[in-house]
């Protein structure tokens, strides 16, 4: 992609789509994924890219989000518009119960290593990853650490649950989740990686538009965390035994 920095300056960069995990070209479905994207690409009027980092091949890990109405502001293309990522998800190029989005995706040799690592400081009491449930219904939020069993729950100073939308007001939210995050946390000092499962349990019956899901991705990235699961198949709350079957490493050398 070229990409604008502004001031006049442009720089040619790949972009590898954060935590969409396609099938290779030659296999079945590899051309219809790629198809897809060059296809609404073309279409975009507008294109925002949240990017993290780079990969080991030179890639900027990101997000894309666009607008097929040239008219739509930038700053609404990000908040409004369409989200590459996410439609690629639900057309089945990633994890079919949840929506997973990496706050700095790791390729797999890194991730190799990295597990290597976690596993040798755990041999000696040392965690470096500490793993959560977010439960959100309205005007309330509770906070499962699924390592210790701890819960606390609180609500916020000032409502965020407004009548359409379970996250109305994003900084009242914000705030009462980072509170507590800080009570649930078994460590302090060393203050491990977050991976959290974000779950709303109340007004997802119709569903979650993908600006909702931003939002609740968001939450959980501001809060702190490295990795961020969103859960909307069902209101009941997620046991200790099911968070810990979906943030246990799976084949691809994730967490």
């Amino acid at each position: 992609m070229r990409l604008d920095l502004g001031f006049d300056v442009w720089i040619g960069q790949r972009i590898r789509l954060a935590e969409v995990d396609t099938p290779p070209l030659k296999e079945d479905g590899g051309e219809e994924a790629l198809a897809y994207v060059r296809d609404q690409l073309a279409k975009a009027q507008k294109i925002v890219i949240r990017t993290s980092k780079e990969d080991l091949h030179g890639r900027f890990v990101g997000h894309v989000f666009y607008s097929l109405d040239e008219r739509m502001e930038w700053g609404r293309v990000y908040r409004d518009g369409r989200w590459l990522n996410q439609e690629l998800l639900d057309r089945g190029a990633g994890p079919g119960l949840l929506t997973t989005l990496k706050g700095g995706n790791r390729n797999r040799k890194e991730e190799g290593m990295l597990s290597v690592l976690l596993r040798i400081l755990k041999k000696f009491g040392v965690s470096m990853e500490e793993r959560l449930v977010i439960y959100i219904s309205r005007n309330m939020v509770e906070v499962l650490n699924v390592d210790t069993g701890l819960v606390v729950n609180g609500t916020p100073l000032s409502p965020f649950t407004t009548s359409r939308l379970l996250i109305g007001e994003f900084d009242p939210a914000l705030e009462l989740i980072r509170a507590l995050i800080t009570k649930v946390r078994s460590n302090r000092v060393l203050k491990p990686f977050l991976h959290v499962i974000v779950q709303p349990i109340d007004l997802v019956d119709g569903g979650v538009s993908s600006v909702e899901k931003r939002t609740f991705a968001e939450l959980g990235f501001q809060s702190g965390a490295t990795l961020v699961l969103l859960s909307f198949e069902r209101s009941s709350k997620l046991s200790k035994a099911e968070a810990l079957e979906i943030l246990e490493p799976r084949g691809r050398g994730g967490f």
